[in-house]
């Protein structure tokens, strides 16, 4: 499906209108199931809470990564703030690759996106930061049980807003780490509304 000649879309071409749409099955369900793909007239997305936002197709003039798609980021939210992004961290659009696990995040951008978080937790005497000696650089913690007050996340983008729920950010029955990484790319986590960016369990 991806944006290249040879994908299915790039091969169907104006039988398809060059057009597509999906939906992917929550990681966690304990059901199995199937995904549907619609192209052409089909894929059709109605309702009264659908956003939509168009793709870029040469962001802030560099060159597009063949088979890939580009959305304009133009700000991050947590917990109902928007956060202070430094100028130019988000230019050149945010790659969608919903193959990927986690999210990666341009560096600066991800410095206040980590320290919103950290932030947050800092009125929660009951949340503990503590260190994963795997993966020392995450920013995890220690929260008791029946805890629920997870950081909402929302990434903005042109006409339309992506709210990642914050109780999705729970991973594991005592423990929660963010796990961020460099460059912007929304991952599958994001795509389904299934975790926070990005969460991993340890």
């Amino acid at each position: 499906m991806g944006n290249f000649p040879t994908s299915l879309v790039g091969q169907l071409g104006n039988r398809a209108m060059h057009r597509f749409s999906y939906c992917l099955p929550e990681l966690r369900s304990s059901r199995q199931r199937s995904s549907i793909l619609c192209v052409g007239q089909e894929a059709v997305i109605n309702g009264t809470n659908v956003q939509t936002t168009a793709f870029l197709r040469r962001p802030q003039g560099r060159k597009l990564v063949q088979g890939s798609y580009k959305l304009n980021l133009t700000g991050i939210s947590v917990a109902g703030k928007t956060l202070e992004i430094p100028k130019g961290s988000l230019d050149g659009g945010c790659t969608l690759d919903t193959g990927a696990p986690f999210s990666i995040i341009e560096e600066q951008a991800y410095k206040v996106v980590i320290n919103a978080f950290s932030s947050y937790f800092t009125q929660f005497r009951s949340v503990k930061k503590i260190t994963n000696r795997k993966y020392p650089k995450n920013l995890c913690y220690k929260y008791p049980r029946g805890f629920r007050n997870f950081p909402s996340m929302v990434l903005h983008f042109e006409g339309a807003n992506l709210e990642i729920n914050g109780q999705a950010c729970s991973c594991s029955e005592k423990s929660l780490c963010a796990e961020f990484h460099l460059f912007t790319v929304v991952g599958r986590t994001e795509d389904k509304h299934s975790g926070s960016l990005s969460t991993a369990e340890h």
